[in-house]
């Protein structure tokens, strides 16, 4: 067992419950996805897992985790992205030499080599946050701690983030991704956990997750109210047996009937397709 949380509870000096009796373990090698409407309580969690903060009560066994924050800007302390990751590297007794190697295999498994030595701060958020998982890596965690990684990140961004969660998986890692966007990632995910108003509403596989009615707990905005649509297309995706659609060409089909003005309904077959082209690759 990597990770073992019982009756963990949260409250701050205001007399505000962000976690109330909170218990699950992962095993080594998990993928847990966990969702909830923003004010769930994610981010308190994330934040006690990580010791960045202490439970007012209850036990919290775990083995070192590695945290990916939501603001990428905020993890990086280099000048380049070579920078970044050598610095890592050094503060975990390295040598220059081999953490100059390391950094740069690093950034290779991240999709960022060829970009070793360009300004970090211009770099889009997509390649940010690849920047901070490599950075994480570098570390050797044993649990490593997304919180919101899709925030922010348009749809060629999302592909690539989707392919290094998918490449991390296949090497066994054991992953924690916190969302309130569970129709992107959800597919890959073995464990799914649902929080709302500081308590687990839901903790089983994903499969069943998507049987249940758990719209009024996923999202407070149009997330909520196309459960049923999400629910059908993604369901779907785990048991569609043909080779999926090209994944560049559905995103070029669909890409252009999305907008924030439109009726978001593409965006779910978008996403569901990413389910299918996951679970198939």
């Amino acid at each position: 067992m990597i990770l073992d949380l019982n009756q963990v509870s949260k409250t701050f000096p205001d007399g505000t419950e962000a976690l109330k009796n909170i218990s699950f373990s992962l095993e080594s090698g998990d993928f847990c996805v966990i969702g909830g409407a923003n004010g769930s309580g994610k981010s308190v969690l994330m934040s006690l897992i990580a010791k960045l903060e202490n439970p007012t009560s209850g036990k919290i066994a775990t083995e070192y985790a590695g945290l990916v924050f939501q603001e990428a800007d905020s993890q990086i302390l280099g000048e380049t992205p070579l920078e970044d990751v050598f610095y890592s590297l050094t503060n975990t007794g390295l040598k220059p030499a081999a953490a100059k190697e390391k950094a740069l295999k690093l950034l290779e498994k991240v999709g960022l080599k060829e970009k070793a030595e360009h300004n970090a701060r211009t770099l889009s958020g997509g390649e940010k946050r690849r920047l901070a998982v490599a950075s994480v890596l570098a570390l050797e965690p044993n649990i490593i701690i997304f919180d919101e990684p899709f925030a922010n990140l348009d749809w060629k961004s999302v592909k690539q983030l989707c392919n290094l969660l998918l490449e991390l998986k296949n090497q066994g890692k054991t992953i924690i991704l916190l969302t309130h966007e569970i129709e992107k990632i959800l597919a890959l995910a073995n464990r799914f956990l649902i929080l709302y108003k500081g308590e687990i509403v839901f903790d089983g596989n994903p499969e069943t997750g998507l049987k249940e009615n758990l719209e009024n707990y996923v999202s407070n905005h149009w997330l909520a109210s196309l459960w049923q649509q999400f629910h059908f297309l993604s369901f779907a995706s785990f048991h569609l047996k043909e080779k999926p659609i090209p994944f560049d060409n559905f995103y070029t089909k669909v890409q252009p009937l999305h907008s924030m003005h439109q009726p978001p309904f593409a965006t779910f077959a978008k996403f569901a397709l990413v389910a299918h082209w996951q679970t198939h690759t």
